[in-house]
């Protein structure tokens, strides 16, 4: 569980900095 919890981190990381950066974010 906990290795797929780290994998998943940089998709929903990105998302939020593309939030931030663009107003508008991703759906994962």
């Amino acid at each position: 569980m906990l290795n797929g919890v780290s994998k998943g981190w940089p998709q929903v990381l990105s998302s939020m900095k593309s939030f931030l950066e663009t107003g508008q974010g991703f759906d994962l």
